[in-house]
C-alpha cells in the first residue's frame, strides 16, 4: 500500500515511538512524500530534539532511521495538480502532501482531522491504518 505520509505523522512517530514509528517499517507500506515535508522537519527540529528527551546523536540517528523508509519527492513532480490540491487542502501548507497523492493516485497518512472534510482522497489516521493492515 502506498501511502503519501505529513509531518504530523513523522512527528508522532519520533516524539510517541509507539504504533506509529512501527508502521514506518511495515514491509506492506510504501511511504512517499514530497520534499517540503523535510522543510517543515527543518523548522521544527530544534523542538522536537528537546520534547523528545534524546541525547542529539540518538535524535539524529532516529530521524536518520525513520526518513530513511520513506522516498521524497520534488514538488515540481506533482505541479500538474498544484491547483486542484490547493482547493482540497485545508491549508495551503498541506497542498504538497495533497499534489503528491493526487499524482501517485493513492492515499495519505495523516493525523489532522481536517484533511478528511474532502472526498477525494482517502485518509488514512495512524488507528484506521492499523485496523486496514490487520
Amino acid at each position: 500500500m502506498e501511502l503519501v505520509v505529513d509531518a504530523n505523522v513523522l512527528f508522532a512517530a519520533i516524539l510517541g515511538r509507539d504504533k506509529t514509528m512501527e508502521l514506518f517499517f511495515e514491509d506492506k507500506l510504501r511511504l512517499v512524500a514530497p520534499s517540503y515535508l523535510i522543510d517543515e522537519f527543518e523548522k521544527n527540529k530544534q523542538w522536537l530534539a528537546n520534547e523528545c528527551g534524546l541525547p542529539l546523536t540518538e535524535f539524529e540517528i532516529l530521524v536518520s532511521t525513520l526518513l530513511s523508509h520513506v522516498e521524497f519527492f520534488p514538488l515540481t513532480a506533482a505541479s500538474l495538480h498544484k491547483s486542484h490540491a490547493e482547493q482540497l487542502a485545508p491549508h495551503t501548507k498541506d497542498a504538497p502532501y495533497f499534489a503528491l497523492a493526487l499524482y501517485l493516485k493513492c492515499a495519505i497518512w495523516s493525523r489532522e482531522k481536517a484533511f478528511k472534510k474532502q472526498n477525494e482522497i482517502e485518509i488514512f489516521d495512524t488507528e484506521s491504518l492499523l485496523k486496514e493492515l490487520e
